[in-house]
């Protein structure tokens, strides 16, 4: 029988389009934190994706093509370093 214990969550967390959340327990999609520094690693990642969308949105320029659509011109430096931010996150996949 085995005597380990469990430590009780330093909080709950849930994850959004833009990173995680904190939350309460009893949230849908909530999540236990067990430690400050998965905070401060899922506060990092958060800010990066978030810097990394706001440059990629506010890069892009709309034009209306030949056929009355509108377009998105985007960077491809910047398109580039979103998608590296992304797969970051994903673990490089």
């Amino acid at each position: 029988m085995s005597h380990q214990h469990t430590p009780e969550p330093f909080g709950y967390f849930k994850a959004e389009p833009l990173g995680w959340t904190d939350c309460a327990e009893t949230d849908e999609g909530a999540w236990p934190l067990y430690d400050q520094q998965a905070i401060d690693d899922l506060t990092k990642q958060r800010d990066e994706l978030a810097a990394a969308l706001e440059k990629f949105i506010d890069s892009h320029e709309e034009c209306t093509d030949f056929d009355g659509f509108t377009a998105q011109i985007v960077s491809m430096d910047d398109y580039h370093e979103a998608q590296e931010v992304l797969d970051s996150v994903k673990g490089g996949a």
